[in-house]
Protein backbone atom coordinates (compact mmCIF):
# COMPACT_ATOMS: atom_id res chain seq x y z
CA UNK A 1 0.00 0.00 0.00
CA UNK A 2 1.14 3.53 -1.37
CA UNK A 3 1.37 6.21 2.02
CA UNK A 4 2.92 9.35 1.78
CA UNK A 5 1.99 12.40 2.69
CA UNK A 6 0.11 15.27 0.69
CA UNK A 7 2.77 17.66 0.43
CA UNK A 8 4.82 15.06 -1.32
CA UNK A 9 2.55 14.31 -4.27
CA UNK A 10 4.45 15.75 -7.53
CA UNK A 11 3.38 17.07 -10.59
CA UNK A 12 -0.39 16.12 -9.84
CA UNK A 13 -2.12 16.65 -13.48
CA UNK A 14 -5.95 16.65 -13.69
CA UNK A 15 -6.83 14.75 -16.87
CA UNK A 16 -11.12 15.30 -16.84
CA UNK A 17 -13.41 15.96 -14.17
CA UNK A 18 -17.06 14.25 -14.76
CA UNK A 19 -20.52 14.81 -13.35
CA UNK A 20 -22.17 11.87 -12.86
CA UNK A 21 -26.23 12.20 -11.88
CA UNK A 22 -26.58 8.49 -10.86
CA UNK A 23 -30.03 7.92 -12.73
CA UNK A 24 -33.19 9.11 -11.01
CA UNK A 25 -32.65 8.01 -7.55
CA UNK A 26 -28.82 7.08 -7.61
CA UNK A 27 -26.81 9.62 -5.58
CA UNK A 28 -24.72 11.77 -7.65
CA UNK A 29 -21.15 11.50 -7.93
CA UNK A 30 -17.85 13.00 -9.24
CA UNK A 31 -15.16 11.53 -10.86
CA UNK A 32 -11.54 12.71 -11.49
CA UNK A 33 -8.97 11.75 -13.55
CA UNK A 34 -5.87 11.89 -12.81
CA UNK A 35 -2.04 11.44 -13.14
CA UNK A 36 0.74 12.28 -10.84
CA UNK A 37 4.64 11.71 -10.60
CA UNK A 38 5.00 8.28 -8.19
CA UNK A 39 8.62 7.37 -7.72
CA UNK A 40 9.07 7.57 -11.82
CA UNK A 41 5.60 6.56 -13.11
CA UNK A 42 2.39 8.21 -13.56
CA UNK A 43 -0.59 5.88 -12.63
CA UNK A 44 -3.81 6.90 -14.51
CA UNK A 45 -6.01 7.06 -11.59
CA UNK A 46 -9.71 7.82 -10.90
CA UNK A 47 -11.27 9.52 -7.98
CA UNK A 48 -15.09 9.53 -6.93
CA UNK A 49 -16.03 11.41 -4.26
CA UNK A 50 -19.76 11.02 -3.47
CA UNK A 51 -22.74 14.21 -3.28
CA UNK A 52 -23.88 15.20 0.00
CA UNK A 53 -27.53 15.75 0.30
CA UNK A 54 -27.42 19.31 -0.90
CA UNK A 55 -25.73 18.38 -4.15
CA UNK A 56 -22.13 19.48 -3.01
CA UNK A 57 -19.09 17.57 -3.33
CA UNK A 58 -18.79 15.25 -0.13
CA UNK A 59 -16.12 14.51 2.01
CA UNK A 60 -15.50 11.37 1.23
CA UNK A 61 -12.86 10.49 -1.44
CA UNK A 62 -12.45 7.19 -2.82
CA UNK A 63 -8.58 6.61 -5.16
CA UNK A 64 -8.24 3.57 -7.89
CA UNK A 65 -5.22 3.31 -10.01
CA UNK A 66 -6.78 2.44 -13.37
CA UNK A 67 -3.49 0.57 -14.17
CA UNK A 68 -3.38 -1.74 -11.27
CA UNK A 69 -7.21 -1.62 -9.65
CA UNK A 70 -5.90 -3.81 -7.16
CA UNK A 71 -3.35 -1.60 -5.20
CA UNK A 72 -4.86 0.05 -2.27
CA UNK A 73 -4.82 4.12 -2.32
CA UNK A 74 -5.62 6.57 0.94
CA UNK A 75 -7.87 8.79 -0.72
CA UNK A 76 -7.60 11.50 2.19
CA UNK A 77 -4.23 12.30 0.70
CA UNK A 78 -5.50 13.26 -2.63
CA UNK A 79 -8.48 14.48 -1.21
CA UNK A 80 -7.99 18.19 -1.38
CA UNK A 81 -5.97 18.27 -4.72
CA UNK A 82 -9.34 16.40 -5.94
CA UNK A 83 -11.54 18.65 -4.08
CA UNK A 84 -9.42 21.96 -5.75
CA UNK A 85 -9.84 19.88 -9.31
CA UNK A 86 -13.62 19.60 -8.67
CA UNK A 87 -14.19 23.25 -8.00
CA UNK A 88 -12.00 24.67 -10.75
CA UNK A 89 -14.24 22.27 -13.18
CA UNK A 90 -17.75 23.96 -12.14
CA UNK A 91 -16.41 27.73 -12.11
CA UNK A 92 -14.51 27.38 -15.04
CA UNK A 93 -15.96 27.87 -18.56
CA UNK A 94 -12.87 26.24 -20.44
CA UNK A 95 -12.74 23.81 -17.50
CA UNK A 96 -16.48 22.65 -18.29
CA UNK A 97 -15.94 21.67 -21.59
CA UNK A 98 -14.25 18.08 -20.41
CA UNK A 99 -17.25 17.76 -17.69
CA UNK A 100 -20.22 15.57 -18.90
CA UNK A 101 -23.26 14.06 -17.56
CA UNK A 102 -24.65 10.59 -17.94
CA UNK A 103 -27.17 12.56 -20.01
CA UNK A 104 -25.03 14.02 -22.93
CA UNK A 105 -24.04 9.61 -23.63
Amino acid sequence: MAIFSLNRIQGFQVQRVIFHRNGISGQPFHSVYFTFDFEGSWPQMVAIVPNDSNGNAGIECFVINLNDPTSCWRGDNFARLVWGAIARAEDSPVLQLGMKTDQDG
